[in-house]
């Protein structure tokens, strides 16, 4: 009697079986078995977002940034380099996660730099990626709690920083640096720079001070994952104070 063989791979049609990703799986060829690694790998995405969306709730941004967008950011002298590089980041962030690359938007404090990662995030999620937004000094502080019973641990917050498809550290040179937190910062960015994932920075530091901040290495690392972009813009608060 000849043996079935598949009309579309050709394989010969049998009971298979083997664990992928430390699941079972089940099947008779090499059709069925590509239908049911893509069904697990979209398990275990959505897996790796929920998990995300705990440890690092999307509302994070916090009332006053959750409704930002490009469409509603305040277009102002100075501003126009950051606006059309965050535009272009989220509306191609498919290539950029191909080449890792981010960006890392530094200049005066107030003048729209969390804003436009905000709006990067809000895009990057519509898109289906999975996102963090994540405060500088408030990493730092609840990487600290972990040593006293916070209910988190330092390696979940570290691994959900490394593996989300997207990361935005916001305000980096606010919060007291030390060599545990340049190390930990480190790993997180070595983490992404080798697995190809794009990483989103601001900072309000010239990027002089910026270095002698964070160091030489995580300087390096930054300069090797990021584009340098400047917002020249005044901060909003200063404009304000000027129009009184």
């Amino acid at each position: 009697m000849k043996n079935l063989v598949c009309s579309k791979c050709h394989q010969e049609i049998k009971n298979y079986h083997e664990i992928y990703e430390g699941r079972a799986i089940f099947y008779t060829c090499d059709c069925e078995r590509a239908e049911e690694i893509k069904k697990i790998d979209a398990e275990l995405e959505d897996e790796k977002k929920e998990k995300l969306r705990r440890l690092f709730a999307q509302t994070n941004i916090g009332k006053r940034f959750v409704n930002c967008s490009f469409q509603n950011f305040q277009k102002r002298s100075g501003s126009e380099k950051a606006l059309n590089a965050a535009v272009n980041f989220a509306k191609n962030f498919k290539q950029k996660q191909e080449t890792g690359e981010g960006i890392l938007f530094y200049g005066n404090p107030g003048n729209g730099k969390t804003h436009l990662v905000a709006a990067i995030v809000r895009e990057v999620v519509r898109q289906g990626y999975s996102a963090i937004f994540q405060p500088a000094a408030e990493l730092q502080y609840r990487l600290n709690a972990t040593y006293n019973d916070s209910g988190e641990s330092e390696a979940e917050i570290m691994n959900g920083l490394v593996e989300s498809d997207l990361t935005v550290i916001d305000d980096l040179g606010k919060g007291k640096w030390s060599e545990k937190v340049e190390e930990r910062f480190y790993v997180i960015l070595d983490g992404r720079y080798r697995e190809l994932r794009p990483t989103v920075i601001t900072t309000n530091l010239k990027l002089s001070d910026l270095e002698g901040y964070v160091g030489n290495a995580v300087m390096d690392r930054l300069k090797e994952m990021c584009v340098f972009v400047l917002n020249s813009a005044k901060s909003y608060r200063a404009l304000k104070i000027e129009e009184v």
